[in-house]
């Protein structure tokens, strides 16, 4: 886990009745103003969210370890609809933090 503190995202702050959360520019917008390419344990709140589109959760959640690899992005409060979405993420979120676990404790003589 990263050393900074806990930030929190709320994501009703940038939903409006005429634009709901469904666009990959919407998704790239909040990663902009959010500054998320810094090192960050950063929980994603979906309170009051009722429906996000594909393109927006692929691109918000997208977990790209060349570009932020210290980046982890947790989702929270989030409904059915949204977890369908977000089932993908949480599968390569596992084989991720198992892939660090093995560089942590893998013996010495595994990483000459």
């Amino acid at each position: 886990m990263p050393a900074k503190p806990v930030r929190v995202i709320r994501l009703s702050q940038y939903i409006t009745p005429v634009q709901p959360l469904h666009s990959k520019e919407q998704a790239r917008w909040i990663i902009e103003s959010e500054r998320l390419h810094e090192p960050a344990w950063i929980e994603v709140d979906f309170t009051g969210v009722r429906e996000a589109g594909h393109e927006f959760i692929a691109e918000l959640f997208h977990p790209d370890t060349n570009v932020r690899p210290d980046l982890w992005l947790v989702p929270k409060n989030y409904n059915r609809c949204i977890e369908q979405l977000l089932s993908g993420y949480f599968c390569k979120l596992r084989k991720l933090r198992e892939q660090k676990m093995q560089q942590a404790f893998a013996p010495e003589w595994l990483c000459d």
